[in-house]
């Protein structure tokens, strides 16, 4: 049996990891197999006559498509721990929000305190989550500018909620700016966009349309006049 030193060890995990085996699960896998090789072989040469006779063994591609199919497991991995993670946050922001519009409509005390706080858990847990599971699926750089532009608009629009919820005076004109906004901003450059990108035109206008409507529908709730 061979007598393996700290060296030859160390050797040959720097050739795995110039033949591009980056995973440390994988390459002490390899390196484990590999030593169990030249020792069946049980001859008396250099450890790197040992590492090229046995290396044609081996496939090059297959190592390298292997190191990436366990590289993206583990991505995936991380990627549904974020996903269930992100889904309790929801589940406990929307309970609060559920409960602040219901305390609200009962006119029972507590009702901003639950809105806030749901508001807050989506933004300090819900909000680094997603941007981390976005990240690492790699959108592009317009997909993340929509997706900044329209949580924006969005939470202004939440917080005029939250504002005219505890009856501050520029409460509607923050909901109104923000309705604004998403549809002068938001939506001419998500239309660009998915026009661009989408074979189903008919479907991206008709998206488009009902958001317009939407939006015209909430900003005929205000009466300029009184503002």
């Amino acid at each position: 049996m061979r007598n393996w030193t700290d060296e030859e060890i160390n050797w040959l995990e720097q050739q795995l990891e110039r033949e591009g085996i980056d995973n440390s699960e994988w390459r002490e896998c390899l390196l484990d197999h590999i030593c169990s090789v030249i020792e069946e072989k049980n001859t008396q040469v250099t450890i790197e006559e040992e590492y090229q006779a046995v290396k044609h063994l081996f496939i090059h591609e297959e190592w390298s498509n292997i190191n990436q199919i366990i590289t993206q497991q583990m991505e995936n991995q991380k990627i549904k721990l974020v996903t269930r993670s992100l889904k309790i946050v929801a589940a406990v922001s929307a309970s609060f929000l559920l409960l602040g519009t219901l305390f609200k409509v009962l006119l029972a005390p507590g009702a901003a305190f639950c809105l806030w706080t749901g508001i807050a858990v989506m933004g300090l847990f819900g909000g680094p989550l997603l941007a981390f599971a976005i990240f690492k699926t790699d959108q592009r750089k317009m997909d993340w500018l929509l997706l900044f532009l329209s949580t924006f608009f969005v939470a202004r629009f939440g917080y005029g909620v939250m504002a005219r919820v505890s009856h501050w005076s520029d409460a509607a004109w923050i909901m109104i700016l923000a309705i604004a906004g998403f549809a002068l901003v938001f939506m001419p450059l998500n239309f660009v966009h998915q026009w661009r990108n989408n074979e189903n035109k008919l479907n991206v206008i008709w998206q488009h349309a009902l958001m317009l409507l939407v939006c015209v529908m909430m900003f005929t709730l205000f009466d300029l006049q009184k503002l």
